[in-house]
């Protein structure tokens, strides 16, 4: 079963979509990730915080999702399984956008 889906919110752009509504609490999905060295220049726009060492692409949906200050989602990192799982922050209703905060100084000015 599709669970989200990438579409197109203008003036965001592309965005993450819940195909179905997801619970507080509940895990969205988990994205594996390819890690690499945290001086490493390129993807930089796909790089996310991993450990003190590394930083990390995630293999998914979750590489894709738009920052908010009220974010509907939060991201955890899974060191035994190689994976970021997303999970609802609160109650999330079918056709709404997934948000995260982001833990960066952004490059960009936040549409919301």
């Amino acid at each position: 079963m599709k669970e989200t889906y990438i579409s197109t919110i203008e003036p965001k752009g592309r965005c993450v979509i819940a195909e179905r509504m997801f619970h507080y609490g509940e895990c969205i999905m988990c994205n594996y990730v390819i890690t690499t060295p945290i001086k490493h220049e390129g993807f930089s726009d796909w790089i996310m915080e991993w450990n003190d060492y590394e930083n990390a692409i995630a293999l998914g949906h979750i590489n894709l999702l738009n920052h908010s200050d009220d974010p509907n989602c939060m991201i955890r990192n899974d060191y035994e399984f190689m994976h970021k799982s997303l999970y609802a922050l609160r109650d999330i209703k079918e056709g709404e956008e997934l948000t995260v905060k982001y833990k960066c100084k952004l490059w960009f000015k936040p549409v919301e």
